[in-house]
């Protein structure tokens, strides 16, 4: 059970860490444009948190992803290390996603398709869709809320519907306060148990390409309840995030 556990909790963290990573510190949204721009970029962090977990085994983190970006449309591919116990094999998660993030007056929204596989174990890959909407708020607040869901979580058979709430506010060019608060759900399973989650940090832009990220990360979980012991516990994690982009000619 608990090797079933630790890859339930474990899996799809790549695109959440990705659009964490990649919002924008100020409120204004950019001008359309169809040009192609390609993204690549690597974080580092001492726990690979997830959605309140750790997904490294309470050990350091790395991810690596690349990413094209066409007007409103996405689509790319991240890798990420994993330690899911001695009782299994794998060591690392991809993730490939295709995503439209079109814009309604003050909204914006964001709707992808995830496709994720733990390596080398391909039984337990799986679907996730996401349908997300964010808005600007007073005093600079960027608020949004996201709903996934999983049909058949980690192909045993099992919805996943997660609600989530995150919030950013750039205090100036170089420092930013931001947070999360959401509920991974599992309907009635009678093997995954359902639970809340929060975090909340600050992030330093060294540069346009390189921020530093200090958050707190903890859930309503019991250590009986994580899938390896004190994965769930709260914890203060520092992150490294490095990206660059490359922009090609507009099409139009």
């Amino acid at each position: 059970m608990f090797k079933l556990i630790a890859l339930t909790l474990c899996l799809a963290c790549g695109a959440s860490a990705w659009a964490q990573e990649t919002q924008r510190d100020d409120a204004t949204p950019p001008a359309p444009s169809w040009a192609p721009v390609v993204e690549i970029g690597s974080a580092f962090a001492t726990d690979g948190m997830f959605r309140g977990q750790s997904g490294t085994n309470s050990k350091a983190a790395m991810n690596a992803h690349a990413f094209v970006v066409s007007g409103p449309l996405y689509a790319g591919a991240i890798w990420m290390n994993k330690d899911l116990g001695p009782d299994n094999a794998s060591r690392a998660e991809e993730d490939f996603l295709v995503g439209v993030t079109p814009q309604a007056g003050p909204l914006r929204f964001d709707f992808n398709v995830l496709y994720a596989h733990l390596v080398p174990d391909d039984t337990v890959d799986y679907w996730e869709f996401k349908a997300g909407v964010e808005t600007d708020l007073p005093y600079g607040v960027v608020a949004a809320f996201n709903y996934y869901h999983s049909p058949n979580y980690v192909n045993f058979n099992i919805k996943e519907d997660v609600y989530e709430l995150t919030w950013r506010k750039p205090l100036d060019d170089k420092w930013m306060l931001s947070g999360s608060a959401g509920r991974l759900a599992f309907g009635d399973s009678p093997v995954f148990r359902s639970y809340n989650w929060w975090d909340a940090g600050v992030s330093y832009n060294v540069n346009p390409s390189f921020k530093v990220d200090l958050r707190y990360h903890d859930t309503n979980l019991s250590r009986s309840d994580c899938f390896l012991r004190n994965s769930c516990k709260g914890r203060v994690v520092l992150g490294l995030a490095w990206s660059t982009t490359f922009a090609g000619p507009d099409p139009r």
